[in-house]
């Protein structure tokens, strides 16, 4: 105490405001009044303390960073981490549970037991667009789903069972307990119910013949005797019954008799009301099983007659399209190639969206694009190049069925451009990099069949034929008498 009543004094004596300070203090000591007031005169700071004038004692959000010392400036490089800019925590949740997309990284409960069949069938949906192969996730649903099957009803039936047909998640008690539940809840099916189950009878470890016979019945029953389908849902039916194949020989009748009847029923709607999309897996799907070949004829023209409307309906609207989705205009080729439909306007529309697009396609829509466009002899040399210059850009992903098309495409173009693709470049690469004994007796027959229509002279063609030759050696006790005489 007697160092501080020591200080005051001492500046007193050399300041005279000081003195006089400490001379009102001593006269308030007899007043109540004036002791604060003296004591607060002496507290107070005439100058800022050291440790306020530096920039390093800012608050940690709003600091300001200091030139040529500070090395990150977060406002500059990632302006959305300040502090103004974030948003309240909260946990990522989907569809009231938590983000399945995040199961991995944050891990805790999805609370599978509180789902319900809506639910499920969406979370199961969500995993197949995110990819999320996770086997805990899978198990889970596939616990919930046989739990709560007894309960679920369409269209949340046939949404949970393509979920898993097409994740591949095969359950012998989940397979079990849903086909026994389809077939009971069968009856109550309208035309969009039956369109999923189809769509999930395209994996064949989820098809049985006596279920896929029942559903391909009731949808006839459903065309024959309602007549209240869109022409989107009959267009989704067409290309769920194009992912069937290859099917049995019984199997395909029935198919077969159902493409004509969905036919029938399109025809008589407004065709305008399909997207492209739709429009160009409806060919297909009549291509693909074959119902536009001058074979089949039969009294009903119903496939020809929709097909030819459909090509009509196309023209003019591919270039808005191609921009979206460029394969699909290679998919188009190939159906319009493989069908004989040869529309003159069409067909230049194409060919001319192609060239722009070419850069775009995906390996298989090379493929597809070259092997159509060359098989109706709408090829021009510019598509050609375009093509070849893709097709060595993503070459390292074809496929086997790919790589035939491919080549069934370029060894009918010119003799340059089929040596420098095929025999020599890349194709030739890929086609000995998976390795011919891999190849399907099919598609080795078709292989030998686009060797036979390469230009007389061509290079290296007589080599790759006995290659192939070689390979197809193997699966002779395979071959029907088609396909004997075809390498014959």
């Amino acid at each position: 105490h007697l160092a501080s009543a020591a200080a005051p004094l001492h500046r007193a004596a050399v300041d005279p405001a000081m003195a006089s300070l400490v001379r009102s203090a001593a006269l308030g000591s007899s007043h109540g009044s004036g002791v604060s007031f003296g004591l607060s005169a002496l507290q107070r700071r005439w100058y800022t303390p050291a440790s306020r004038r530096t920039w390093s004692k800012q608050h940690h959000r709003i600091r300001t960073p200091r030139p040529m010392v500070d090395k990150f400036d977060l406002s500059r490089v990632q302006p959305q981490k300040e502090w103004w800019r974030e948003r309240p925590v909260a946990p990522a949740t989907f569809f009231g549970f938590p983000d399945v997309s995040k199961h991995g990284l944050r891990g805790g409960s999805l609370y599978v037991e509180q789902m319900d069949s809506v639910t499920l069938a969406v979370l199961a949906d969500k995993c197949l667009k995110e990819k999320i192969v996770d086997p805990e996730i899978w198990t889970k649903f596939s616990w919930r789903a046989q739990q709560i099957a007894a309960r679920t009803h369409e269209p949340d039936l046939c949404y949970i069972f393509r979920a898993f047909a097409r994740a591949d998640w095969f359950d012998q008690n989940l397979l079990t307990t849903y086909l026994g539940r389809l077939h009971r809840r069968l009856h109550s099916f309208h035309l969009p119910d039956v369109a999923v189950l189809l769509e999930a009878f395209a994996n064949p470890r989820f098809r049985q013949s006596a279920y896929l016979q029942k559903t391909l019945l009731h949808m006839a029953l459903l065309l024959q005797h309602r007549d209240d389908a869109k022409a989107s849902e009959l267009a989704r039916c067409c290309a769920a019954l194009r992912a069937l194949r290859p099917l049995p020989r019984e199997l395909s009748a029935e198919v077969l008799e159902a493409l004509e009847l969905l036919a029938e029923a399109l025809l008589l709607r407004d065709l305008s009301e399909l997207s492209p999309s739709r429009a160009i897996l409806v060919i297909d799907a009549y291509v693909a099983w074959g119902l536009l070949s001058h074979e089949r004829m039969g009294p009903s023209n119903a496939s020809t007659d929709l097909c030819w409307a459909l090509v009509r309906e196309l023209k003019g609207r591919l270039r808005a399209h191609g921009r979206e989705r460029p394969d699909d205009l290679a998919a188009l080729a190939l159906a319009l190639g493989s069908g004989n439909l040869d529309h003159d306007d069409l067909w230049k529309e194409l060919v001319h969206n192609l060239e722009y697009e070419a850069h775009r396609l995906s390996g298989t829509g090379v493929a597809q694009a070259v092997f159509g466009t060359t098989r109706a002899g709408r090829c021009s040399g510019k598509l050609f190049e375009v093509l070849a210059r893709r097709l060595g850009e993503e070459c390292n992903k074809l496929s086997i069925e790919d790589c035939v098309k491919a080549a069934g495409g370029f060894l009918r173009g010119p003799t340059s451009i089929a040596e420098s693709v095929v025999l020599r470049g890349p194709l030739v690469e890929r086609i000995l990099g998976l390795g011919l004994p891999a190849f399907p007796s099919a598609e080795l027959i078709s292989l030998l069949d686009a060797l036979s229509r390469a230009s007389p002279g061509t290079w290296g063609v007589e080599t790759l034929a006995s290659a192939v030759l070689e390979a197809l050696h193997a699966h002779l006790d395979e071959l029907s008498l088609e396909n004997l005489a075809s390498v014959v």
